[in-house]
């Protein structure tokens, strides 16, 4: 039977902690990466919340709700001022549609998300007065997302927000 001398003792014991290391360090390496996941799901979901937040917001004022209405309908038909509350509302929604997009491009939200949030945007500008609305905006915007938009209008099966949603019909 061979001595093991005491360097390649201490070599073994070297090498027997290091291997614990490593499965310890996997471990560690594991459950960060779970609770990463779970708080990327949670961050999805506040994300997703932008458009039903901004949406309770205009629903929940009577002022509001009258104006979106009436803009849905018809853009041109509003006064100045009530054109410039109409671009607010329709910006804020554009901006969660296309801070939804940014996100996804950066795996923040899911492919279900991002559907979520087109079909949304989509309903909205298939209503005459957005879609005057977004021939005017439409200008602002960098060219790739204008064709993304009105591809995603033009392919969507999805009806007008207003049908969708019968108390935001002019009566």
């Amino acid at each position: 039977m061979d001595h093991l001398t005491f360097a390649q003792l201490l070599g073994n014991y070297g090498e027997f902690i290091g291997a614990i290391a490593v499965v310890v360090t996997l471990g560690f390496l594991t459950y960060q990466m779970r609770q990463n996941s779970r708080q990327m799901r949670m961050n999805s979901r506040i994300l997703v919340g932008g458009y039903a937040g901004q949406i309770m917001d205009v629903l929940s004022d009577t002022e509001k709700t009258n104006l979106f209405r009436r803009g849905l309908s018809s853009y041109s038909s509003l006064s100045n001022d009530d054109q410039a509350a109409f671009h607010a509302i329709m910006m804020g929604f554009q901006m969660n549609f296309f801070r939804n997009a940014a996100y996804l491009r950066e795996g923040i939200v899911s492919e279900e998300t991002m559907r979520g949030s087109e079909e949304d945007w989509v309903r909205i500008l298939k209503c005459p007065g957005a879609q005057e609305w977004w021939e005017w905006v439409k200008n602002m915007i960098e060219p790739a997302d204008v064709r993304s938009v009105e591809n995603l209008v033009a392919i969507s099966t999805q009806p007008p927000l207003i049908e969708v949603v019968p108390f935001l019909r002019m009566s």
